[in-house]
């Protein structure tokens, strides 16, 4: 729970808890948080130093008033006025781990060369919550490096079945055995 957002993510899910808002506005800004991927402009826009900070909050307003509650707006403000408002989603990851965290679910990553279908993301977290007796979230993460295959991460973990992986267990392999060889001869082949 890192980067300028982090503070204002738990000071809005301590402020959440105390009224038992903690779903209600997590899905708010997830929400947010989708809406800022799909359109970066608007966040661009937020935080351009030609719009200013006093007109990009009347922006915000304007936007979100009667569809967020206060606290998810009042936020949304203070980032920005703060310069902060590009920070977003350092807010909303602190926000959902304390939330994933206070409830008891175990946060999961599958890092996989392509993304995950909607049916392999099912298969895992299912697998996952078998494996662990807990609720998952599972968050997919690309990495081409991967090559294929899946590495799993939780809780200081890792379950690396990934092809980059193997290959690398084979690399291993077939230079100890070279090595092993070797020295056995003292020659090479």
């Amino acid at each position: 729970m890192s980067g300028p957002g982090a503070p204002y993510g738990q000071a809005l899910y301590r402020l959440a808890r105390e009224e038992g808002l903690e779903k209600s506005i997590g899905r708010q800004l997830s929400a947010i948080r989708d809406s800022f991927r799909r359109e970066p402009d608007f966040l661009s826009l937020l935080s351009s130093p030609e719009v200013g900070k006093g007109e990009a909050c009347r922006i915000l307003d304007q936007v979100f008033r009667d569809l967020i509650h206060i606290y998810v707006l009042n936020t949304l403000k203070l980032l920005t006025k703060k310069g902060h408002i590009a920070a977003f989603s350092s807010c909303y990851d602190t926000y959902a781990a304390l939330y994933r965290q206070e409830q008891g679910i175990l946060t999961v990553t599958a890092v996989t060369a392509l993304p995950l279908t909607r049916r392999q993301f099912v298969f895992l977290r299912k697998k996952m919550e078998g494996m662990t007796c807990r609720k998952v979230y599972l968050e997919n993460h690309i990495d081409a490096d991967v090559l294929g295959g899946v590495r799993l991460e939780w809780d200081g973990r890792c379950l690396d079945d990934t092809l980059a992986n193997r290959m690398e267990q084979l690399r291993s392999v077939l230079t100890g055995s070279w090595d092993h060889q070797e020295g056995k001869n003292g020659t090479e082949r």
